[in-house]
């Protein structure tokens, strides 16, 4: 597991961590990036960040999937899909997601995987971990691939 940046305190730091994660999901095709950390970690804000790194504009909201379970965005001609399956409880299906019916996506962030079903769509193709430091005040990035 790489740690990418620890102490990150706010949105210009982060968007160092979008840009050094980016650059290490944008080789693979599909890939399936899990987000994993605690509420209010910014999984959410780094996806955003995130699929605006891959061309996303800023005038397209990314918002969280909590009620939704998946949002998906058009990219050009490649197709994402964010997930947030805090609320599954690992009861749905990718069926149940729409992912088996879905356009096929070119990349999957996923939210709280644990609680995903086991699904081939689902699997890791990289993992990362945000953890808070020093006291809450700041967060630690650490990506590995899967």
């Amino acid at each position: 597991m790489k740690t990418l940046l620890k102490g990150i305190h706010g949105p210009d730091e982060l968007e160092l961590v979008a840009g050094k994660v980016a650059d290490a999901i944008r080789p693979v095709r599909p890939f399936c990036l899990w987000l994993k950390g605690p509420l209010g970690a910014g999984k959410t804000t780094l996806t955003g960040q995130l699929l605006r790194h891959l061309g996303l504009p800023k005038t397209v909201p990314v918002t969280s999937p909590t009620y939704t379970y998946m949002n998906d965005y058009q990219i050009g001609d490649e197709w994402y899909a964010h997930l947030d399956l805090y609320r599954s409880r690992g009861a749905l299906s990718s069926e149940d997601l729409g992912l088996a019916d879905a356009r096929p996506f070119n990349g999957i962030f996923v939210e709280w995987p644990e609680e995903s079903p086991n699904d081939p769509y689902l699997q890791p193709t990289h993992v990362l971990e945000i953890a808070f430091v020093q006291g809450g005040a700041a967060r630690e990035y650490r990506l590995s691939e899967a």
